[in-house]
């Protein structure tokens, strides 16, 4: 059985999800996306997403005609098309500039709903930690989820198959990871940039609404603090929680899961399952 996918207020079947060559996010890449998971009744936390795909469209001076609950409805409308499709599937929804022959958008953006089966990561991941790199770098518009990945490309087709993730810094500051938000406890404390990054979804939950024995806050940090950290872990929305042991090629704190990220972990895994939307 194959996934029904959303086009411009249509339902499509993949062969029939096609845009127009003119359209400006193909031409100029002016466009913006999410990319959520969805459980057994809807997408999860769907109005998080909504909401921080109009303000990456803000950023990029994308004009939307629609209202939030529009959006939301065709969101809803494409799952509830899918739903003979047994397994847990991931959302990707897409805006661009729509199909113009100049550099002004067109009065309607193109809108796509995407869906696919989850590819989950591997549990040796969760259970040992995965490797990241560093690399100096700083993302256009970084509070905007865009469809510019030019540098993550190269940065991922360069390394090697032992390393999950490239992780951004810019002025001696570490900023975030080419697909993810970056958490370090640092003295005892555990933080997340806070600017110049893209507040992940993921990230918002752990900073608002688990449950936790400590406190976490966004703060910025060095290079050189990041790499004294005692604890390390990404957030994403294809990855969850994913901790950390390696950071170019040297252990973090003692090379082993730590305290904090499996509290948080087990924490995540509960908010999820009650169904949060």
């Amino acid at each position: 059985m194959e996934y029904i996918h959303f086009i411009n207020g249509k339902l499509v079947s993949l062969e029939d999800l096609q845009i127009s060559p003119l359209d400006l996010g193909y031409t100029r890449g002016h466009a913006a996306f999410e990319f959520m998971m969805t459980t057994s009744e809807r997408p999860f936390m769907l109005q998080r997403h909504i909401d921080r795909l109009f303000q990456s469209c803000r950023s990029i001076d994308l004009k939307l005609p629609w209202s939030k609950e529009q959006v939301a409805q065709w969101v809803l409308q494409t799952f509830e098309a899918n739903t003979e499709i047994e397994g847990e599937k991931v959302m990707r929804l897409i805006v661009s500039g729509g199909p113009t022959w100049t550099l002004k958008p067109a009065d309607i953006p193109t809108i796509v709903i995407m869906v696919e089966s989850r590819i989950k990561c591997s549990p040796q991941n969760y259970k040992n930690g995965v490797h990241v790199l560093l690399s100096e770098f700083q993302r256009y518009e970084p509070e905007a989820k865009t469809t510019n990945y030019i540098q993550a490309i190269r940065e991922l087709g360069a390394i090697s198959n032992d390393i999950d993730e490239v992780i951004y810094h810019s002025q001696g500051l570490v900023r975030e990871g080419t697909r993810s938000n970056i958490f370090a406890v640092i003295n005892g404390s555990l933080i997340t940039p806070r600017t110049k990054v893209l507040e992940g979804i993921t990230r918002g939950i752990i900073l608002n609404d688990l449950p936790l024995s400590f406190h976490v806050k966004a703060k910025d940090f060095s290079v050189t603090e990041f790499q004294t950290a005692s604890e390390v872990f990404i957030t994403a929305t294809s990855k969850n929680i994913m901790p950390v042991t390696k950071i170019s090629g040297k252990p973090v704190g003692d090379g082993v899961v730590g305290p904090m990220t499996n509290e948080i972990m087990k924490e995540f895994d509960i908010f999820f399952s009650s169904k949060r939307w």
